[in-house]
């Protein structure tokens, strides 16, 4: 069962933000669909303030953070809304290229500029039914964005077909198909993001 967990501690007191990242190591793969457990963690450090956390097709986040790597530094820190926004942005960049490669090529157009170009002389028939398989295709990929910047820890969900959430006012999110155990568990222990570190990461 996958589940990834991203909470926010103030330990006690808010002079000192902490963030939680907890996490499975079971792999998903699409094609074949396969489920396995491996050593590595479905949690990856991006830059030194900031872990990502994944539900869905491994292979997909591959892509994506090969090309947040171009932009962000391992050594580095960064804001964590800066960080949202090339996520965000790589997030939307790889699934276009997906949406050419398993829906575009397929009909003989090679990119989402060339259809667009193209679609006043296509049938209204194709050009709807385009639409709608661009709008309702799923990259299969669901992030949990959890770090500490200047303005303290912070808590971010980045989904289909890469919009962002902000969970710092409710203080922690879980993906995956566990996702409701853990959330239930934060609920029926009173989560609350001044309790000790030590007691949050239990609960995590």
């Amino acid at each position: 069962m996958t589940v990834c967990i991203g909470a926010i501690s103030k330990n006690g007191d808010a002079s000192k933000e902490y963030a939680v990242v907890v996490s499975d190591r079971m792999v998903t793969l699409s094609l074949p669909s396969i489920e396995f457990e491996q050593k590595l963690s479905k949690s990856v450090q991006i830059t030194q303030n900031c872990v990502v956390s994944t539900a869905g097709s491994s292979l997909a986040f591959a892509d994506i953070l090969k090309d947040v790597s171009t932009s962000l530094s391992a050594d580095q820190s960064y804001e964590m809304h800066e960080i949202i926004e090339k996520l965000k942005k790589s997030y939307n960049k790889i699934r276009s290229k997906k949406i050419e490669e398993n829906i575009l090529n397929k009909i003989g157009i090679s990119t989402l500029h060339e259809f667009f170009d193209r679609n006043q002389i296509l049938s209204k028939e194709m050009v709807d039914q385009i639409f709608e398989a661009i709008a309702t295709y799923d990259y299969g990929l669901v992030l949990l964005v959890t770090g500490v910047d200047n303005s303290g820890a912070h808590v971010y969900r980045i989904n289909n077909p890469g919009a962002s959430m902000v969970y710092d006012n409710i203080g922690y999110c879980a993906i995956g198909i566990g996702d409701i155990h853990a959330i239930s568990t934060f609920i029926t222990n009173d989560y609350d993001p001044y309790l000790d570190l030590d007691h949050i990461v239990a609960l995590s």
